[in-house]
Parts: structure tokens; C-alpha cells; sequence
């Protein structure tokens, strides 16, 4: 059965998905003995934090509604001055974005684009596997067959 990883936990689904060919591939056995400078079982810690539901990766709190962000967090700012994001605001480009030419092409474009044109946009790249922090469309499937062939191809 082919199904795609949702957008929402995309890097959570491919970290457990490398833990698990890591492990079927009995990396823990030989790969701390052919490469010493690499630390293997910091490394699979690794994968495991960031594939689990319950890590601070997806933040629960402030963009779900819940209470604040990290140090810093923009999400914060923009509950402090009532606005959905931060280049809604009247005091926008402030000091927290203004070095972030991703973030000043962004509210670029949701200000010539309008709320809603600028969602429906982001909603139909986001269904095509698109990721706005690296600016990258990734498609990852967990399957028998690849995404060109089906069982009856073989």
C-alpha cells in the first residue's frame, strides 16, 4: 500500500523511516566499527527524538493556540499584537524578521496576493509535497513497490 507522509509530520515520518532502514540494515553492528568518527548511537538518539509525535519539533503550543513559544518565537509576537502573522502587523519589518529576506518576500507576496489567494496558494503547494522552510517539493512513500510500478507491474 503506497501512502504519502502528511505535510504536518513529514520530518518526523522520514527520521523513523531512516531509524528503520538504519536498523534493517544492522547499522549498530558494523557501522560503529568501519567508521570510529562517526557516533552511531548518538546519531539513532537522534532519529528517535526527532521521529517522535510527542517532541517540541511540532510546536503544540503557540501556533495551536495554546501557551507561547520558544524564546524568541515570532508566534508569540504576533498573539502580543493580535495579528494571524507577523507581516499583518503595523510595526512589520520589526528587528525579530527584518535581516530575513525569505520572511520580507513573503509578507511581499501575501500583501500583493491578498489572505486568501496567498492560502489557497500555500494549501495547493503543500498537497504537491511543498515545504516552506527549505523552499523544496519532497514526496516520500513507505511501500513494497515504487511509486511507478504496482504489484501487477512487477
Amino acid at each position: 500500500m503506497l501512502r504519502q507522509i502528511s505535510r504536518i509530520h513529514r520530518l518526523q515520518g522520514r527520521c523513523g523511516l531512516l531509524a528503520e532502514i538504519a536498523d534493517s540494515h544492522g547499522f549498530h553492528n558494523w557501522l560503529p566499527l568501519v567508521a570510529k568518527e562517526f557516533n552511531y548511537a548518538e546519531f539513532r538518539k537522534g532519529l528517535d527524538f526527532f521521529s517522535k509525535e510527542d517532541t517540541w519539533l511540532v510546536c503544540k503550543g503557540c501556533c495551536k493556540g495554546g501557551g507561547g513559544g520558544p524564546p524568541g518565537c515570532v508566534r508569540d509576537c504576533c498573539i502580543k499584537h493580535k495579528v494571524g502573522v507577523c507581516w499583518e502587523c503595523s510595526e512589520f519589518p520589526c528587528n525579530k524578521v527584518k535581516d530575513k529576506a525569505a520572511v520580507i518576500e513573503g509578507a511581499r507576496k501575501y500583501r500583493e496576493l491578498g489572505r486568501d489567494e496567498w492560502l489557497r496558494q500555500h494549501a495547493e503547494k503543500a498537497k504537491h509535497g511543498f515545504e516552506g522552510h527549505t523552499g523544496k517539493y519532497y514526496q516520500v512513500w513507505v511501500s513494497k513497490y515504487p511509486p511507478t510500478q504496482s504489484p501487477d507491474r512487477k
